[in-house]
């Protein structure tokens, strides 16, 4: 009964806390930046303390260890300029979306407490199953969508409409007919100069490098839009700023030359 209490009270502090963020424009600044470093290490440590931690998927893990870099950043890296809420606020909303993800973790029997978190379960279950769709795919189609995804860098600046690109689901979608129909895939054409699209190889590296829960969690955010290229940098960010928390992960190491 004592437990329960404690367990209670953990998660009552991690709802004002998250209710706060939720009013964070009429917060001082201050606060606001304290409150979002704290929410995720909250959240952190109630899995742990209840043994949920260990039996969490990989892709999980890897969402977990990004809020703490959410939150870490917010933290530490001040208000940047008069408004901050507009360079903060997608980071905000992303942060009070997966403490309240992991918060349904600890407390199944309370999913109507976490309503930030309404659909956050299915999303990740979509991002899990274009993965296994994704990863079924021969390496030069998984190339070929990695590439179909990603803009070419001069529609950033130039004064030309940008193409539409294909969602994740329907690049995999049509991928994985083409394999069926035994097509090949064909790499769009390299461009010149500063307006150079970085290569598919490049492009699957880069994303090969991450651990496997990353690369779901890369694809949760690809799913929403994010190019591939954007993902796989964000995550390798998060992962070397994790390190704050005690948290070292091997990835992006080059294999070892063979032995003579």
């Amino acid at each position: 009964m004592i437990e329960h209490q404690q367990d209670s009270g953990s998660l009552d502090e991690l709802r004002s806390a998250l209710d706060a963020l939720d009013q964070c424009g009429h917060l001082p600044w201050s606060d606001v930046a304290r409150i979002a470093g704290k929410v995720a290490p909250l959240a952190w440590d109630e899995l742990k303390a209840r043994d949920l931690w260990g039996a969490l998927p990989e892709h999980d893990q890897a969402a977990m260890h990004r809020a703490l870099t959410i939150g870490h950043c917010i933290s530490s890296h001040g208000a940047f300029g008069t408004d901050p809420l507009r360079y903060w606020g997608s980071d905000l909303d992303d942060l009070r979306t997966e403490v309240a993800y992991f918060a349904t973790w600890c407390k199944p029997s309370e999913p109507d407490r976490w309503p930030e978190a309404l659909d956050r379960s299915q999303r990740a279950a979509e991002a899990l199953r274009l993965y296994t769709e994704f990863r079924e795919l021969p390496a030069q189609w998984q190339r070929t969508v990695l590439s179909r995804l990603e803009p070419e860098p001069h529609y950033e600046w130039e004064n030309t409409p940008a193409p539409t690109l294909p969602t994740l689901g329907d690049a995999c979608a049509e991928a994985t007919e083409r394999v069926a129909r035994g097509e090949s895939p064909n790499y769009p054409a390299p461009r010149p100069s500063y307006g150079a699209r970085i290569c598919p190889h490049e492009l699957y590296d880069r994303f090969e490098a991450l651990p496997p829960g990353w690369q779901i969690e890369a694809f949760r955010h690809m799913a929403t839009g994010v190019t591939p290229l954007r993902a796989a940098s964000d995550m390798g960010i998060a992962i070397n700023i994790v390190r704050v928390f005690g948290v070292r992960l091997a990835w992006n190491a080059r294999p070892l030359p063979p032995l003579r």
